[in-house]
């Protein structure tokens, strides 16, 4: 989902979509889509050289893959459902 609207730019008007802002980008990598972002980040040469957003992008990447790490343990799961007060069990 991220890779073709991280290909859009001031540079490349994409289906006439100009700029989009990286709270954007960075909302759909939180939502799922991590694995694209950082793929059309290195393929297509897009903000590599933005400190913040390179920070935040692989600051998401980490949270996600400890949230992952946390859920594949049964006392992982535990502590997420006293935590957000639901059953995953």
């Amino acid at each position: 989902m991220l890779f073709p609207r991280g290909r859009t730019g001031p540079e490349t008007p994409f289906y006439g979509v100009g700029k989009i802002p990286e709270s954007e980008l960075l909302s759909i990598a939180f939502i799922g889509g991590i694995v694209g972002s950082i793929a059309a980040q290195h393929l297509l040469r897009h903000k590599t050289r933005k400190q913040p957003f390179k920070f935040y992008l692989y600051g998401i990447a980490g949270l996600q893959i400890v949230l992952l790490l946390t859920l594949s343990i049964p006392e992982g799961r535990h502590l997420v459902a006293l935590f957000t007060g639901s059953f995953i069990e």
